[in-house]
Order: C-alpha cells, then structure tokens, then sequence
C-alpha cells in the first residue's frame, strides 16, 4: 500500500472560501430560524457550522502535510478521522432536541409553572397537576400547545 501524494496548495485557497461562506451561512440562517422559531431551519444552521469546522480541520491537516512536506502526507487523513468524529457529535447535538420533540419530550419546569401559573389564575381553575398524565402539553409550529 503506497501513501497518497500531497494536496495540492491551491487546496487551501478553497477551503478559506468554502469556510467563510458556511460560516455567514451559519450566522444567517440562525437568525432566521431564531427570528421565526423553527427547530428545522436552527439544525440547518448548524449543518453550516458543522460544514466550517471540518473544513477548518482539512485545513489545518493539508498546511501541516504541505508545511511539512515528505512523510506528513498522513496529516490530511488525521484531520478527516477529527473532521469524521465532529460530524458524529454534531449529529448527536442535532437530533436529540428533534427526537425529543417527536416523542413529546416534557417541558422545562419553569414552563411548566408558567402554564400552571396561568391557569390558576383563571377563577373555574381550583387545582393544577403538573405531571406526565395530568398536564400535557406539546409543540407545534413553535409553540406550545396545552
């Protein structure tokens, strides 16, 4: 098995374009799922984000073959093994508020005392049992429904 040449320089010029352009991606489209509170568009963004960091990782791995020349070839593919373990994570860190979303996850408790809170204030209310059967509630289109 013969090692891989070393990437070529002009390599490094695409990555710092492809880095800059997914992070203001990142930036822009949080904003605009924070601005119209979708789960699915934040996820997207982080896409970006996870899309800038693997590609800052083949960045550094690519200098460091290209800096150091013959027998540093190896380098690249440590930074894909880091960029592939990030992916994993990021991955992770996507999913769990998505899947706990689908299996109607429960609410923080603070919201929970706020909608307790609010209904005690209407006059019919005399009791509020907050618990998995007793206070139910979910979210749709970014909010929350009792």
């Amino acid at each position: 098995m013969e090692p891989h040449k070393t990437p070529a320089p002009y390599t490094l010029i695409i990555l710092v374009v492809v880095i800059l352009t997914k992070e203001l991606l990142y930036r822009f489209v949080l904003k605009t799922g924070t601005e119209i509170n979708s789960g699915a568009v934040k996820a997207d963004a982080f896409h970006h984000r996870s899309d800038a960091i693997t590609s800052a990782a083949a960045f550094i791995g690519i200098s460091i073959a290209l800096i150091g020349g013959e027998g540093y070839e190896v380098a690249d593919d440590f930074a894909a093994l880091m960029a592939g373990g990030f992916i994993i994570y990021n991955a992770c860190g996507i999913a769990r508020p998505a899947i706990g979303e689908l299996l109607d996850e429960a609410l923080e408790p603070d919201l929970q005392e706020d909608i307790s809170g609010i209904a005690l204030s209407v006059n019919a209310v005399q009791v509020v049992q907050c618990g998995f059967t007793h206070l139910d509630q979910w979210r749709f289109d970014g909010k929350t429904w009792p």
